[in-house]
């Protein structure tokens, strides 16, 4: 007999894939009917048991076909017969298969469940049945410990993949079979040996004891499946069970002698005893099958079971037996609990994640650890074009991912909860809704109070994009390392076709220049693979009406199938000419004016993509400003070596200048000399003369008072009034020299600078001249630190403060006010005065040397204009705003002293 190639059936068997795929939601409910029909197939129709199995078993499994494959010699050869199938391969019942040769073998070979791929590949005949086979599950079938079949469900195209759930149900339900199969072989051996021994003891004995191996059997059998029996004699009112029934009900009701109906149903929930009741109730009146779902309380907890029973009537119509089964249904009922409670709160967790992710375009998502979603947000739902409530619970199978996408993808689930750590990858996918792309994607584990993993929580980002543009970046990267050495438009048009034509795999690209008309243009070079270059001039008009309107209008002029695009019916010719089958066209537009464009032709039809007509504009533009770098570069060269031919000539009139300006600083040198000579002399002389001045003035006006003191009373009016006259313009021209003096020291002489504190200042000046004491002066604090010298400022605020009351009305108090304010930098001190007031056009002049602004007082006329040579030296201005008869107010502003700033 052949065998399976091993290379071969290595690829076949993926019993491991059952580790990492999802399981599918348990339907105990289906799960717990199942197992009661099983139990009373078993009770009513035991020859039925496998049919019934494998009918029962295909549909929680979701499979096309299962069926029972047993163990048997024939002809000296062992095989196996198909005793029962449903599904698909419901009329091959009774087939068989080489022992040696099926994967039924390799089940009891390795004595394991398998579960295998596309099985034709090791088993080339299983193409003879005429339906293909995706996928099939096999678990071994005993009989006192001994495989001696299989129990397999099968599957017949890729939308259903097995997994952990299919092999528990087929495995529970094949052991249960199996129980049941091995007790009523020994209940029929029991039956037969009680028949042939009647009259011998010791057969009798034997038999009692099979009798009880083959209870403790079946007994077994219907602990392992949580199904008890129980029977209700209704005219005596006892109730009796196996010991599952007891082990939900209480073992301390095993032990009363009444077994009373009252005493079970007391132990029923209160919330539940009614309508239990009232089930009962029903059947005893109307005959018909009974079933609930209840609540048994015992030791302070419920356990949840399903009863199902059917009544007998004795001769006279009464009901005389209630018999049925208990299933303990305590862990279906909680898991249905539970994932009501999970439903709940997967809408609640809904609304949140919809609040926070619903307005990325990113894909947000959450998968239990089986692989099914718990979420998807808004920008997912669209890609698989279906809502919420059609992903929620289901796997990528089930979501039409193909089997290798799916599967990559359960196995990077499996690796995040193995380690616990990120998953991070990149996939091409083509959703349910059309929308393709690129994707990177990263998983995360969503760990629980326990550590370990709970739910995997993942985000998905569309690179297609992203990755366009990379490709447009690097496209323009080359094209300007390929141009940035050429100088000739026709190689740089050339060039750009070549690389943009091979980039978007078209049959040509082409560049053309737009003459003056806007009409006529010149394509330069062209890249062309199975088509004739196009080198030359033409007409846009050719390529008819709306081609000339989109290009003057600045838009991309787009044709899919020139054969069948209206807008080139009347010019298809031209097409044709050119073998141009699908063309973009795109416009450049300078300074207002349509100077180039460039095109991609296609001979077939053909969709172009938005990113196509932008790589287009980018390299059209890249391609006018390669070709406008070479002009630009060539006028540049020209134009430098007419600079160099002007630095030579400025270099020229540079040194004729150099020779100029030495002699001219030499000329400058030497009359400034001659100037600071001229000046030093002339404060010289200036100071020599008014010291020599004041001698004889002094004498006169000695003389002059003697003679008033002597000789006074011999003189008549008119020599006394000669007298003093003589006495007033000595002693006015000795203050006009005193203050000449005053002025050239503050020329001549350097003044030290310090930090002067103007409110102390000004106590001690004020103090020092006795004839301020007739004015009211108000010095206001706080008054700023300055930096000047003392005999400069006492000079100052003498002159200002003396001036104010000096001009002032007839009549009228004299009223100073001194204030002040500093900035960072400089300090402003202010003299406010109630005098005559200055005329706007003299405010300027009265701070020059000897200007008198009113006659008819007395003065010198060079009192401000020391104030504003000593300011000046001091690094300082002085300001004054006055109008007449409002008084004035001078301004000093002056630098502030370090201390006050900080």
């Amino acid at each position: 007999m052949p065998r399976a190639d091993p290379a071969i059936l290595k690829e076949v068997v993926r019993t491991e894939d059952l580790k990492w795929r999802p399981s599918h939601t348990a339907d105990y409910r289906s799960e717990t009917e199942a197992l009661t029909t099983l139990a009373r197939t078993m009770a009513e129709e035991p020859q039925k048991i496998f049919q019934g199995l494998v009918d029962l078993i295909r549909p929680l499994c979701r499979a096309g076909s299962a069926g029972i494959s047993l163990s048997e010699e024939h002809e000296g050869q062992s095989q196996f017969r198909w005793v029962a199938t449903s599904g698909e391969f419901a009329p091959l019942r009774n087939a068989t298969l080489p022992r040696s040769f099926s994967p039924c073998g390799v089940v009891l070979d390795e004595n394991t469940p398998q579960l295998m791929v596309r099985p034709e590949r090791a088993y080339p005949y299983i193409n003879d049945l005429k339906i293909p086979v995706e996928e099939v599950l096999l678990v071994p079938f005993y009989n006192r410990g001994v495989p001696i079949g299989t129990v397999w469900v099968a599957t017949h195209d890729n939308s259903q993949h097995f997994d952990r759930e299919d092999l528990r149900i087929t495995t529970s339900l094949s052991q249960f079979a199996a129980l049941a199969v091995q007790a009523m072989a020994r209940s029929s051996e029991v039956e037969s040996g009680r028949q042939a021994a009647s009259d011998e003891e010791r057969e009798r004995l034997r038999v009692v004891d099979e009798l009880s191996q083959v209870k403790q059997r079946l007994d077994a059998a219907l602990l392992a499946s949580e199904i008890s029996l129980y029977e209700w004699d209704v005219p005596t009112n006892r109730v009796d069970g196996d010991d599952n029934f007891y082990r939900i009900f209480g073992e301390d009701l095993r032990a009363t002698p009444e077994h009373r109906l009252q005493q079970f149903t007391a132990r029923i929930h209160a919330d539940d005893l009614p309508e239990v009741m009232k089930r009962i109730q029903r059947t005893l009146e109307t005959g018909e099958h009974y079933e609930a779902d209840y609540r048994v309380v015992r030791d302070g907890r419920e356990i949840w079971v399903r009863a199902r029973g059917r009544i007998t009537f004795d001769s006279t119509g009464k009901p005389s037996h209630f018999t049925g089964v208990l299933v303990d249904i305590n862990d279906r009922k909680r898991a249905e609990i539970e994932r009501r409670d999970a439903e709940y709160e997967s809408e609640r967790l809904t609304k949140i994640y919809e609040t926070v992710l619903s307005s990325t375009e990113d894909f947000a998502y959450i998968w239990d650890t089986r692989g099914r979603f718990v979420y998807a947000n808004r920008s997912l739902q669209r890609l698989y074009g279906k809502t919420l409530a059609e992903i929620v619970g289901k796997n990528f199978y089930e979501l039409g991912y193909p089997t290798w996408h799916a599967d990559m993808h359960m196995r990077e689930i499996a690796q995040v909860i193995a380690t616990k750590q990120p998953f991070r990858g990149e996939v091409p996918f083509t959703g349910g809704s059309g929308i393709s792309g690129i994707y990177d994607y990263i998983f995360m584990p969503v760990l629980g109070k326990n550590g370990e993993v709970e739910f995997i929580a993942g985000t998905t980002r569309d690179e297609s994009e992203r990755r366009r543009r990379v490709d447009r970046d690097q496209l323009l990267i080359a094209l300007d390392d390929a141009t940035r050495p050429m100088t000739d438009a026709q190689e740089i048009t050339q060039k750009s076709a070549q690389l943009l034509g091979k980039q978007l795999a078209v049959n040509r690209c082409a560049y053309a220049h737009v003459h003056e008309d806007q009409n006529t243009f010149d394509i330069l070079g062209d890249y062309n693979f199975r088509v004739p270059s196009i080198v030359g001039r033409y007409r846009f008009d050719q390529f008819g009406e709306e081609c000339v309107r989109q290009m003057h209008a600045g838009e991309p002029f787009i044709v899919e199938d020139t054969f069948a695009d209206p807008r080139t019916a009347s010019v298809r010719d031209a097409f044709v000419a050119t073998q141009i089958r699908s063309v973009i066209c795109v416009p450049l537009h300078k300074a207002g004016r349509f100077v180039a464009g460039m095109a991609v032709h296609q001979t077939t039809p053909r969709l172009w993509q938005p990113h196509e007509v932008e790589m287009l504009v980018s390299v059209a533009n890249r391609c006018w400003e390669s070709i406008e770098r070479t002009r630009v570069t060539r006028e540049l060269a020209d134009r430098e070596r007419d600079l160099q031919n002007v630095v030579q000539e400025l270099a020229t009139a540079q040194r004729g200048l150099e020779q100029h300006a030495n002699v001219l600083e030499q000329t400058v040198a030497e009359r400034t000399a001659r100037l600071q000579e001229t000046v030093s002399e002339l404060e010289a002389f200036s100071y020599s003369v008014s010291h020599d001045l004041r001698g004889p003035l002094r004498v006169m006006r000695s003389f002059a008072q003697a003679l008033q003191e002597d000789c006074g009373a011999e003189l008549n009016v008119l020599g006394q009034d000669y007298i003093r006259r003589i006495v007033t313009a000595a002693g006015r021209m000795d203050q006009v020299i005193q203050d000449v003096l005053e002025y050239s020291l503050l020329v001549r002489n350097e003044l030290p600078i310090e930090p002067i504190a103007l409110e102390g200042f000004l106590v001690g000046l004020l103090e020092g001249y006795p004839e301020f004491e007739h004015a009211e002066i108000v010095v206001e604090s706080p008054l700023p630190v300055v930096l000047g010298n003392t005999a400069a400022l006492t000079q100052c605020f003498a002159n200002l403060i003396g001036n104010a009351l000096k001009f002032v009305a007839p009549g009228t108090t004299p009223l100073v006010r001194i204030y002040g304010e500093a900035d960072d930098k400089t300090a402003h001190v202010h003299i406010e005065d109630n005098g005559i007031g200055i005329e706007k056009s003299m405010q300027d002049k009265i701070f020059g040397a000897f200007y008198r602004l009113d006659t008819t007082y007395e003065g010198t006329g060079i009192g401000l204009a020391i104030v504003r040579k000593a300011i000046d030296r001091m690094g300082g201005t002085v300001t004054v705003d006055s109008q007449p008869g409002h008084g004035s107010t001078f301004h000093l502003h002056l630098p502030i002293a370090r201390e006050d700033a900080s």
